[in-house]
């Protein structure tokens, strides 16, 4: 099936933001509807925030950045997090939490990749 080879290769594939070295990365939970969207069409919500709409939570996205592009600004980083999700078929990312670990500059993003449910 086409949609599990897309969500699979999902998982394999790492986002680059242009020079600023923050990755993303998606790991499913489970099979679930894929839609074809931009990075721009998709929904974000941060911590305590919640779509309008029923969803299925599918799966986690995660971000890290380290000392090497602490220059990265937030906004950078969750446009690589709506860059992943496009990639996987999601319809937006819940939860959102970025945390620094580690040494300084270090941090982690991560929330609940969502699909609408239909």
């Amino acid at each position: 099936d086409a949609r599990v080879l897309a969500m699979k290769s999902a998982v394999l594939l790492a986002t680059v933001l242009g020079g600023c070295g923050v990755k993303a990365d998606f790991a499913p939970a489970t099979e679930y509807p894929q839609s074809a969207r931009s990075p721009e069409e998709i929904e974000l919500y941060m911590e305590g925030e919640a779509p309008m709409n029923d969803v299925d939570v599918v799966g986690t996205v995660t971000t890290d950045w380290n000392k090497e592009t602490v220059e990265a600004k937030r906004s950078d980083v969750l446009e690589v997090m709506k860059t992943k999700a496009a990639e996987a078929g999601l319809d937006g990312i819940r939860d959102v939490k970025c945390v620094p670990v580690g040494q300084p500059g270090q941090g982690l993003c991560s929330g609940k990749g969502f699909v609408y449910k239909k």
